[in-house]
């Protein structure tokens, strides 16, 4: 299967995603619409699923909010990932695992970390 037949089929574009980077760079989408040369109902149909953007779109999306695309597609909470070699597929996996912790629990792993940071620098 070619590369964006697999980024089409994984899943539309994360919806809130969308939404909350647009809203970030304080745009409404009109406005978002504008700047990347489409109609305001082209931004609606993607941020309320009813329509898939291709892969241009998804790369022009992927550029103008410097996200990655599996970010925008919600396969990963990396917004654009390291240089080649600075994040591991362990590095990432680790992220995921902590996204699905509770508040308390990711407390506890922000304390330990905090406390393996003062013992190196020690």
């Amino acid at each position: 299967m070619p590369l964006f037949e697999i980024i089409l089929f994984q899943g539309v574009i994360s919806l809130e995603r969308l939404k909350d980077l647009r809203e970030a760079k304080s745009l409404n989408q009109q406005g978002l619409a504008i700047k990347l040369n489409v109609s305001q109902s082209t931004i609606s149909y993607y941020e309320t699923g009813e329509r898939k953007p291709d892969l241009d779109a998804l790369i022009q999306l992927s550029d103008f909010f410097d996200v990655s695309i599996d970010y925008l597609v919600g396969r990963s909470g990396i917004k654009k990932p390291g240089k080649k070699g600075e994040q591991t597929a362990d590095d990432i996996n680790f992220y995921n695992d902590y996204l699905e912790l509770t508040t308390n629990q990711k407390k506890h792993v922000a304390t330990f970390v905090q406390g393996l940071l003062a013992e190196s620098r020690d």
